[in-house]
């Protein structure tokens, strides 16, 4: 839940996608997100390592969604957006054009949500 809510956060205020890819975090705000989703990564049962990891991988899922939904070269619809991009990788790169059917039929959410509970049941695995 704070992982999605961090990357509805970021969503709906694109202009801070360039901050949040470009500085270190230094307010009590964002130190309070941040430490819930810290305090939650410590119910996995990780060790320091592996939190600090987790940490860094839920992060970069949630800048990394969002800015490739919001800041990339590719802003605006994201299904018109993926079947440029399957149009333009054609037979060449036959992966990338299957890919790019599949993102055409699927929302930005599903996705990220697709990516956050793959992630976070790799988390629970590693806490074992």
């Amino acid at each position: 839940a704070i992982a999605t809510a961090m990357w509805q956060g970021v969503r709906a205020h694109p202009a801070a996608i360039p901050l949040v890819l470009t500085r270190r975090m230094a307010s009590a705000t964002g130190f309070a997100i941040v430490d819930g989703l810290v305090a939650a990564l410590s119910r996995a049962n990780l060790t320091d390592r592996d939190r600090l990891a987790a940490f860094h991988a839920v992060l970069g899922l949630v800048t990394g969604a969002a800015q490739a939904e919001l800041a990339g070269p590719l802003t605006g619809d994201a299904a018109e957006a993926a079947a440029r991009i399957g149009a333009v990788a054609g037979a060449d790169y036959p992966h990338i054009a299957a890919l790019s059917k599949v993102a055409t039929q699927t929302s930005v959410e599903d996705d990220f949500n697709g990516g956050l509970r793959m992630l976070l049941d790799g988390i629970a695995l590693r806490g074992r």
